[in-house]
Parts: structure tokens; C-alpha cells; sequence
């Protein structure tokens, strides 16, 4: 379901990168009504969750939100913020907690380190916390330490639609009642 929607929104993550079926794998039978995104080009993967979770707020952070599309824009349930998700001021606390967390922001492991420990708190007990586009197995390896070290259990996951791009792994950490 969730890669035809990326697909209809326009977003790479099934046509590309073949996440659909993971995302579907890990919402099945969860509540979702917070979904957060780092990293959101266009915002076709905020139109999708929106689709996907009708009683969801969507979030959408991104260093620039120029590029968002109308219809995202001016979707009654998504909320585009401009900022750095590497920045440990950010204030989204108040929004919290979320259910469904995406890293597709920056590739490199230092960003998604650093994004992770900005987020990984505001995630709900039987959230799911997801970082798109791992580079290595080393990283995978560092990020899921990261997330044993903020007390949450993780997997790595490689996407079988793309087996030939370098950044094909998700490491997907679970909340803490898991």
C-alpha cells in the first residue's frame, strides 16, 4: 500500500529505493497519528503518509522547505519547519511524541547520528524511528550502537528493490516497549 502511495505522490522511496513494503511491514497494526520526516525535497513522501495515516499530523523538517509542493503546502494535516536537524536547540518537544519517525535527511553518518539523537527521545514507547539511506554496514553498525545506548533495540534492513545502489540500508529502531 505505502509504495503505491510514494509512487502516486511522486516520492523515490519505492520507485527507487523499494522501502515501500518495509514501511508497510513496520506500521501494520499501529496507531499512527505523529509522523515526523527529515528530509523532504518536494514533501511527495508527506503526501503519502498523510494518505497512508488519515488521522495523522505529518512534520516535515528539511534546511529548506523552498522546494515543497503545493499541495503539500497547503495540506490541512502537514506542517513544513525549515531547520537543521543536526542542531541540538531544536524545539519540537511540544509536538511529541510520534509514532512514526524517518531519517531521509543528510547520508552521512555524522548527520544521522546527530539527528538521531535529537529525535530518538520523541519517539513514542511503541514508535518506530527509521534511517533511510545507510552508506556502509559500518555505519549501520555505529547508528544501531547509537540507538542500544539511548536504550532502544534496532535491526538493519537492506532494500531487495535496490541492491546495486551503495546507500540500499535502513536501520530501523523499535520505541521502548518492544
Amino acid at each position: 500500500m505505502l509504495g503505491e502511495l510514494f509512487d502516486k505522490h511522486g516520492s523515490d522511496k519505492q520507485r527507487l529505493m523499494g522501502y515501500g513494503p518495509l514501511y508497510d511491514e513496520v506500521t501494520s497494526g499501529r496507531s499512527v497519528t505523529r509522523v515526523l520526516e527529515i528530509g523532504v525535497k518536494s514533501g511527495a513522501s508527506l503526501l503519502a503518509w498523510a494518505e497512508a495515516f488519515p488521522l495523522a499530523k505529518v512534520i516535515g523538517i528539511d534546511l529548506t522547505i523552498d522546494p515543497v509542493s503545493h499541495a503539500c503546502a497547503t495540506h490541512p494535516r502537514i506542517t513544513c519547519i525549515e531547520t537543521d536537524s543536526t542542531d541540538p536547540e531544536i524545539e519540537l518537544a511540544a509536538r511529541a511524541p510520534f509514532d512514526l519517525i524517518v531519517d531521509d535527511g543528510c547520508h552521512a553518518l555524522h548527520a544521522q547520528c546527530e539527528t538521531m539523537r535529537n529525535f530518538l527521545p520523541l519517539l513514542h514507547p511503541e514508535g518506530v524511528y527509521v534511517v533511510e539511506d545507510v552508506e556502509t554496514d559500518d555505519n549501520a553498525v555505529r547508528l544501531r550502537q547509537l540507538a542500544s545506548l539511548m536504550g532502544h533495540d534496532s535491526e538493519l534492513r537492506l532494500s531487495a528493490c535496490a541492491p546495486n545502489i551503495y546507500d540500499n540500508r535502513l536501520v530501523v529502531v523499535a520505541g521502548r516497549d518492544r
